[in-house]
C-alpha cells in the first residue's frame, strides 16, 4: 500500500469519490442508452469486482480516452483488493518497461527478478499500456508477462488509452490474442475530466 501510494493518489482514488456529474447525460447511440447510465453501470461493476475479488477474478482492460478515469478506477479496486489482504502490484507501463530496459545493462537491476515479482501478486495493475517505447525487447516481455500470469491464473488489469484495433497494429499478433482471448474488455467513453475541471476553476 505504501509502495503504491508513493506512485499515485491511492488514499484518494475510491469509488466514491468518481462523481458521476462529469460524464454526459447524453444518449450515446452506439450503446444505446445516455452515457452517464452507462457509466455509472461500468463502475457499480468494477466496484464489485473489487468486492469480490478472489483468485478466480478475471483480467480486465480499462480502455478510452485520456482523462475518463481509468487509472482512478483501477487504484479504487486496488485499495480494496488490498483491504482484502491479498498482493497487488501498481505499476505505470513506461516507468516499468524502462526498468526493465535498464536493467538489460545495469548489473545493480535484473529484469528477471522485475520480471518474476510482477508475475506473482495476486493482482497486477498495469496502468497507460501504449505509453512506453515499444521496442521488441518491451513486447518480448509484455508478452512474457502477460503469459505466465494468465498460465498461472492471475489477475492482470491494464490501462490504456488505445482501442483494441489501435492496441492490434502496436503489439504483436501474440499479444493482442491474449487480451481479445483472456481478458474483459471494458470502454471508458465520455469527456476528458480533467479538462472540465480545470475549466471549472477558472
Amino acid at each position: 500500500r505504501e509502495e503504491i501510494e508513493a506512485l499515485s493518489s491511492l488514499s484518494i482514488s475510491s469509488f466514491d469519490t468518481m462523481e458521476l456529474r462529469y460524464y454526459p447525460n447524453t444518449m450515446d447511440e452506439k450503446l444505446g442508452e445516455p452515457v452517464r447510465t452507462y457509466m455509472s453501470g461500468l463502475l457499480e461493476d468494477l466496484r464489485s469486482y473489487a468486492e469480490e475479488f478472489d483468485h478466480n477474478s478475471e483480467s480486465l482492460m480499462l480502455f478510452g480516452n485520456a482523462g475518463l478515469g481509468k487509472t482512478h478506477a483501477a487504484l479504487a479496486i486496488a485499495g480494496i483488493v488490498l483491504q482484502k489482504d491479498f498482493d497487488v502490484i501498481y505499476v505505470s507501463s513506461p516507468d516499468f518497461f524502462g526498468k526493465l530496459e535498464n536493467a538489460r545493462f545495469d548489473s545493480s537491476e535484473d529484469a528477471e527478478t522485475l520480471l518474476r515479482t510482477a508475475s506473482a501478486a495476486d493482482l497486477l495493475i498495469l496502468d497507460d499500456l501504449g505509453t512506453e517505447m515499444t521496442t521488441a525487447f518491451v513486447q518480448s516481455a509484455l508478452y512474457q508477462l502477460l503469459n505466465s500470469r494468465l498460465l498461472a491464473g492471475r489477475s492482470t488489469i491494464i490501462s490504456t488509452n488505445l482501442d483494441p484495433d489501435q492496441i492490434g497494429r502496436r503489439y504483436s499478433a501474440q499479444i493482442m490474442s491474449r487480451l481479445e482471448g483472456e481478458f474483459e474488455l471494458l470502454p471508458f467513453i465520455g469527456q476528458d475530466i480533467r479538462r472540465l475541471k480545470r475549466e471549472q476553476q477558472r
